[in-house]
Protein backbone atom coordinates (compact mmCIF):
# COMPACT_ATOMS: atom_id res chain seq x y z
CA UNK A 1 0.00 0.00 0.00
CA UNK A 2 1.09 3.54 -0.74
CA UNK A 3 2.15 6.11 1.46
CA UNK A 4 -1.26 7.12 3.38
CA UNK A 5 0.04 11.11 2.61
CA UNK A 6 0.47 10.51 -0.85
CA UNK A 7 -1.62 12.52 -3.34
CA UNK A 8 -1.73 10.48 -6.29
CA UNK A 9 -2.49 12.70 -9.73
CA UNK A 10 -2.23 11.09 -13.70
CA UNK A 11 0.93 12.21 -15.12
CA UNK A 12 -0.23 14.17 -17.34
CA UNK A 13 -0.64 16.80 -15.17
CA UNK A 14 3.00 17.70 -15.08
CA UNK A 15 5.45 18.72 -17.80
CA UNK A 16 8.20 16.75 -15.82
CA UNK A 17 5.85 13.13 -15.70
CA UNK A 18 5.18 14.06 -19.34
CA UNK A 19 8.79 14.09 -20.32
CA UNK A 20 9.37 10.87 -18.06
CA UNK A 21 6.31 8.74 -20.10
CA UNK A 22 7.45 10.14 -23.80
CA UNK A 23 10.91 8.95 -23.34
CA UNK A 24 9.72 5.65 -21.64
CA UNK A 25 7.87 5.08 -25.79
CA UNK A 26 10.57 5.40 -27.56
CA UNK A 27 12.10 1.92 -28.72
CA UNK A 28 14.12 0.08 -26.42
CA UNK A 29 17.97 1.18 -26.33
CA UNK A 30 20.74 -0.79 -26.82
CA UNK A 31 23.81 -0.15 -24.58
CA UNK A 32 26.92 -1.43 -23.52
CA UNK A 33 26.25 -4.51 -21.04
CA UNK A 34 29.35 -5.85 -20.94
CA UNK A 35 29.79 -5.37 -17.07
CA UNK A 36 26.37 -5.71 -15.94
CA UNK A 37 25.09 -8.21 -13.49
CA UNK A 38 22.83 -11.26 -14.08
CA UNK A 39 19.61 -11.91 -11.75
CA UNK A 40 18.38 -15.80 -12.58
CA UNK A 41 15.37 -17.18 -10.95
CA UNK A 42 14.67 -20.74 -11.18
CA UNK A 43 11.51 -20.51 -10.05
CA UNK A 44 9.45 -18.22 -12.27
CA UNK A 45 11.80 -18.89 -14.74
CA UNK A 46 13.47 -15.74 -15.94
CA UNK A 47 16.76 -13.89 -15.78
CA UNK A 48 17.34 -9.88 -15.89
CA UNK A 49 20.85 -7.92 -16.01
CA UNK A 50 21.15 -4.76 -14.50
CA UNK A 51 23.74 -1.89 -14.11
CA UNK A 52 26.80 -2.74 -11.43
CA UNK A 53 26.29 0.25 -10.14
CA UNK A 54 22.67 -0.85 -8.80
CA UNK A 55 22.43 -2.80 -5.53
CA UNK A 56 20.03 -5.15 -4.96
CA UNK A 57 17.76 -4.57 -2.02
CA UNK A 58 17.72 -7.21 1.21
CA UNK A 59 14.92 -8.39 2.41
CA UNK A 60 14.81 -5.42 5.38
CA UNK A 61 15.38 -3.15 2.89
CA UNK A 62 11.91 -4.12 0.89
CA UNK A 63 10.33 -4.18 3.78
CA UNK A 64 10.62 -0.76 4.56
CA UNK A 65 9.72 0.22 0.87
CA UNK A 66 6.06 0.92 1.85
CA UNK A 67 6.52 3.82 -0.50
CA UNK A 68 6.85 1.84 -3.72
CA UNK A 69 3.91 -0.33 -5.02
CA UNK A 70 4.77 -4.22 -4.54
CA UNK A 71 8.53 -3.92 -3.33
CA UNK A 72 7.68 -5.31 0.23
CA UNK A 73 6.55 -8.77 -1.94
CA UNK A 74 8.77 -8.77 -4.80
CA UNK A 75 10.78 -11.56 -5.81
CA UNK A 76 13.60 -9.37 -7.09
CA UNK A 77 14.41 -4.87 -6.25
CA UNK A 78 17.13 -3.11 -7.31
CA UNK A 79 18.08 0.80 -6.74
CA UNK A 80 20.32 3.70 -7.14
CA UNK A 81 20.94 6.54 -5.12
CA UNK A 82 22.10 10.33 -6.32
CA UNK A 83 23.10 13.23 -4.46
CA UNK A 84 24.15 16.31 -6.75
CA UNK A 85 27.53 19.01 -5.39
CA UNK A 86 25.77 22.03 -4.11
CA UNK A 87 22.12 20.96 -3.67
CA UNK A 88 20.46 19.19 -0.91
CA UNK A 89 18.60 16.89 -3.76
CA UNK A 90 18.65 12.77 -3.43
CA UNK A 91 17.23 10.67 -6.33
CA UNK A 92 16.48 7.32 -6.64
CA UNK A 93 16.26 4.66 -9.26
CA UNK A 94 14.13 1.79 -8.47
CA UNK A 95 13.48 -1.32 -10.30
CA UNK A 96 11.53 -4.56 -9.26
CA UNK A 97 10.10 -7.83 -10.22
CA UNK A 98 6.87 -9.50 -8.47
CA UNK A 99 4.65 -12.08 -8.52
CA UNK A 100 0.65 -11.16 -8.84
CA UNK A 101 -1.10 -13.86 -7.14
CA UNK A 102 -4.19 -15.23 -8.38
CA UNK A 103 -3.34 -13.57 -11.84
CA UNK A 104 -3.66 -17.01 -13.90
CA UNK A 105 -5.13 -15.30 -17.02
CA UNK A 106 -4.72 -12.09 -19.04
CA UNK A 107 -7.73 -10.36 -17.89
CA UNK A 108 -6.50 -10.60 -14.56
CA UNK A 109 -2.74 -10.43 -15.23
CA UNK A 110 -3.31 -6.73 -17.65
CA UNK A 111 -4.55 -4.48 -14.62
CA UNK A 112 -2.97 -1.64 -12.77
CA UNK A 113 -2.11 -2.41 -9.29
CA UNK A 114 -3.46 0.85 -8.06
CA UNK A 115 -6.51 1.32 -9.08
CA UNK A 116 -7.23 -2.12 -11.35
CA UNK A 117 -7.16 -0.24 -14.70
CA UNK A 118 -7.12 -2.17 -17.94
CA UNK A 119 -3.37 -1.78 -19.31
CA UNK A 120 -3.97 -1.46 -22.52
CA UNK A 121 -0.57 -0.21 -23.76
CA UNK A 122 1.59 -2.96 -25.53
CA UNK A 123 5.24 -3.82 -26.04
CA UNK A 124 7.10 -6.58 -27.07
CA UNK A 125 10.74 -7.96 -25.51
CA UNK A 126 12.21 -10.54 -26.75
CA UNK A 127 8.81 -11.43 -27.95
CA UNK A 128 7.33 -11.51 -24.95
CA UNK A 129 4.01 -9.17 -24.75
CA UNK A 130 4.28 -6.36 -21.84
CA UNK A 131 1.68 -4.39 -21.20
CA UNK A 132 2.17 -1.03 -19.16
CA UNK A 133 0.89 1.53 -17.62
CA UNK A 134 1.51 5.95 -18.61
CA UNK A 135 3.83 7.03 -16.09
CA UNK A 136 2.00 8.44 -12.98
CA UNK A 137 2.92 10.10 -9.70
CA UNK A 138 2.67 11.51 -6.61
CA UNK A 139 3.57 13.92 -3.84
CA UNK A 140 4.58 13.88 0.00
CA UNK A 141 6.53 16.23 1.99
CA UNK A 142 9.42 17.36 0.34
CA UNK A 143 9.19 14.22 -2.33
CA UNK A 144 8.08 13.79 -5.36
CA UNK A 145 7.76 10.49 -7.28
CA UNK A 146 6.99 8.63 -10.74
CA UNK A 147 6.30 5.01 -11.34
CA UNK A 148 5.56 3.21 -14.36
CA UNK A 149 4.07 -0.64 -14.13
CA UNK A 150 4.64 -3.04 -16.55
CA UNK A 151 2.79 -6.68 -16.75
CA UNK A 152 3.95 -9.89 -18.68
CA UNK A 153 1.84 -13.40 -18.32
CA UNK A 154 4.00 -16.83 -18.99
CA UNK A 155 2.55 -20.51 -18.65
CA UNK A 156 -0.44 -18.56 -16.66
CA UNK A 157 1.94 -17.30 -13.94
CA UNK A 158 1.92 -12.99 -14.49
CA UNK A 159 4.87 -11.11 -13.59
CA UNK A 160 4.84 -7.78 -12.64
CA UNK A 161 7.77 -5.70 -13.04
CA UNK A 162 7.37 -1.52 -11.42
CA UNK A 163 10.30 0.99 -12.44
CA UNK A 164 10.17 4.30 -9.93
CA UNK A 165 12.51 7.71 -9.82
CA UNK A 166 12.17 9.41 -6.45
CA UNK A 167 13.09 12.73 -5.44
CA UNK A 168 13.85 14.39 -2.55
CA UNK A 169 14.52 17.89 -1.50
CA UNK A 170 14.08 21.23 0.50
CA UNK A 171 13.16 22.40 -3.21
CA UNK A 172 14.27 26.13 -2.23
CA UNK A 173 16.78 25.77 -4.74
CA UNK A 174 15.36 26.32 -8.42
CA UNK A 175 18.08 24.54 -9.97
CA UNK A 176 17.09 21.48 -8.00
CA UNK A 177 13.68 21.21 -10.56
CA UNK A 178 15.96 21.08 -13.62
CA UNK A 179 18.72 18.70 -12.21
CA UNK A 180 15.59 16.60 -10.83
CA UNK A 181 13.54 16.36 -14.16
CA UNK A 182 17.12 15.84 -15.64
CA UNK A 183 17.52 12.62 -13.89
CA UNK A 184 14.56 11.63 -14.11
CA UNK A 185 14.49 11.52 -17.81
CA UNK A 186 18.03 9.71 -17.96
CA UNK A 187 16.31 7.06 -15.26
CA UNK A 188 13.70 6.38 -17.64
CA UNK A 189 16.32 5.37 -20.17
CA UNK A 190 17.97 3.13 -18.05
CA UNK A 191 14.59 1.70 -17.11
CA UNK A 192 14.07 1.00 -20.52
CA UNK A 193 17.91 -1.20 -21.10
CA UNK A 194 17.21 -2.90 -18.14
CA UNK A 195 13.54 -4.45 -19.61
CA UNK A 196 15.05 -5.05 -22.37
CA UNK A 197 17.51 -7.84 -21.26
CA UNK A 198 14.62 -9.45 -19.45
CA UNK A 199 13.75 -12.76 -21.05
CA UNK A 200 11.82 -16.15 -19.64
CA UNK A 201 14.86 -18.90 -20.03
CA UNK A 202 13.07 -22.40 -20.88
Amino acid sequence: MLAASAIWWVAGNTSALQSASEASQQPLSANDQTNWKIYQNEEYGFEVKYPEDFSVFTSEQKRLRTDLPNVTNSIFAIGKSNSFEGTVLGTGRHFWIYAVSGASDAQACYTKSDDGALLTQHRAVKSEDFYYSDVFGGVGLGTHWAIQEYKVLKHNTCLGIGVAHTESSDWNNPDDFALAKKDEEKAFEVFDQILSTFRFVE
